[in-house]
């Protein structure tokens, strides 16, 4: 069996117990069990009582610490949506097809051998949570009003994932395993910053992550989270719900998710996210309700988080560039021998854009397409290096096409010479800078 058919077979065990107990409550047999529910619910804990053992049920009873009672409600409304002979009972039970649900009065009657005193405290984490919630209390006074189960919670139990329609927001796990790439030199001093200041802190700190480039900070993210157990999960915050009713509501669900399967969550900011009149307000609810680490990427920092943990992250240096184009080019690196130190030298590449020109190069050079004339290995990583630079800067400058050539200057023979120089100084910077030792 897999996981799902454990979790589902498990919850329905726990519902069979509950139905017996509904069954006595029918007959107006006394309120004893037999043996009582809290004795089966206690072996239905040991794998060895039972055809499985606890899953998805188990896990989100210890997650948000409920108590036996409130564990106990959680199958009852569970029962009520799922297993038809259960919702029979309770029809049965309330006289009524039409209110065939359960609700606090019927829930202290069944599970009377735990305390129930605490049943209206809507600080349960029962409910303070959602995981179920009280309806209809504007008609109906609060031990008789229905209970019902958040469908995401339902699906949960059943094994099954659950996107609720009304705020369809798709968190995705980070596409970067820190195992994936060679740790940059440059990220080693962050990775122990934020590893010292985690360590000493009382809660996990909100860690903004700046700079531009967006894989620096899944990289960096990612291998934090890893390092402190949690999943990292990535969400742009476009995609954040700017009415807030609709945000509670995914707050709520990100809070449940994030608890029960260990996640954290980096969110991408970008600077047109502050345009949104609501944004501020909303990043400061994310950031005040957040239980599990979560960072923030963005190009600059924001300011008013006295307590948040606020990292520039560097720029990769010369042989940090160099170690990350021959990984990515795996096999075909040795092509570029002699080449890689001038394409570094000519452009400031960052991990996104290497990651981006050795795919494109590689594909062109594996699957060319019929009648474009052959190109080796450098000459197109330095061409697609030339178009991702010449992208970012035709919004700042026009390009000017040259048009002269050496024959065209008039020039003394010394300044000729004297500018050709530098011109190949120029070319060679990478050597005299780094081979050389003269960088500095």
């Amino acid at each position: 069996m897999n996981e799902q058919q454990l979790s589902y077979q498990y919850l329905q065990q726990n519902i069979r117990l509950l139905r017996a107990q509904l069954e006595k409550q029918v007959l107006e047999v006394p309120n004893v069990l037999s043996p009582d529910f809290s004795q089966n619910h206690s072996n239905s804990h040991n794998p060895s009582n039972v055809e499985t053992s606890p899953l998805a049920l188990e896990m989100l009873c210890s997650a948000f610490k409920l108590s036996e009672l409130e564990r106990n409600i959680l199958v009852l409304c569970a029962a009520a949506e799922i297993d038809v002979p259960s919702y029979k009972l309770l029809a049965k039970l309330s006289e009524n097809p039409q209110a065939a649900y359960p609700n606090l009065q019927l829930a202290s009657a069944l599970f009377s051998d735990l305390d129930t005193t605490c049943l209206t405290d809507r600080n349960l984490p029962l409910f303070q949570w959602k995981l179920v919630e009280i309806k209809g209390l504007e008609d109906i006074n609060l031990i008789t009003a229905p209970l019902k189960i958040d469908p995401w919670v339902l699906q949960y139990l059943m094994g099954y994932e659950y996107q609720d329609p009304q705020y369809p927001i798709t968190l995705h796990p980070t596409p970067i395993s820190p195992s994936q790439y060679p740790l940059p030199a440059s990220y080693t001093p962050v990775l122990d910053n934020i590893n010292l200041q985690w360590s000493s802190a009382t809660t996990v700190p909100v860690t903004q992550l700046c700079g531009t480039d967006p894989k620096a900070h899944h990289y960096i993210a990612t291998q934090i989270a890893k390092d402190y157990g949690y999943q990292l999960m990535h969400l742009s915050a476009a995609a954040l719900p700017p009415d807030a009713a609709l945000f509670q509501n995914w707050l709520t669900q990100w809070k449940r998710q994030s608890l029960l399967h260990e996640q954290a969550l980096l969110l991408e900011i970008s600077p047109r996210d502050f345009q949104s009149v609501t944004f501020a307000q909303t990043l400061a609810q994310l950031i005040a309700s957040q239980h599990n680490p979560l960072f923030l990427s963005l190009e600059e920092r924001i300011q008013g988080y006295p307590n948040a943990l606020s990292l520039d992250i560097p720029e990769l240096t010369l042989p940090d560039q160099k170690q990350q184009w021959a990984y990515h080019l795996g096999a075909y690196a040795s092509q570029l021998n002699g080449h890689i130190g001038k394409i570094v030298a000519q452009f400031n590449v960052t991990l996104h854009n290497i990651e981006t020109i050795t795919s494109r190069a590689l594909t062109q050079i594996q699957k060319p397409k019929a009648g474009a004339e052959p190109k080796s290995l450098p000459e197109l990583v330095w061409q697609i290096c030339r178009t991702e630079s010449r992208s970012r800067l035709e919004g700042l400058a026009d390009r000017i096409e040259p048009k002269t050539t050496w024959d065209d200057l008039i020039l003394p023979p010394l300044s000729q010479t004297a500018l050709k120089v530098i011109i190949s100084t120029c070319q060679h910077r990478s050597v005299i800078y780094d081979e050389w030792g003269m960088g500095g």
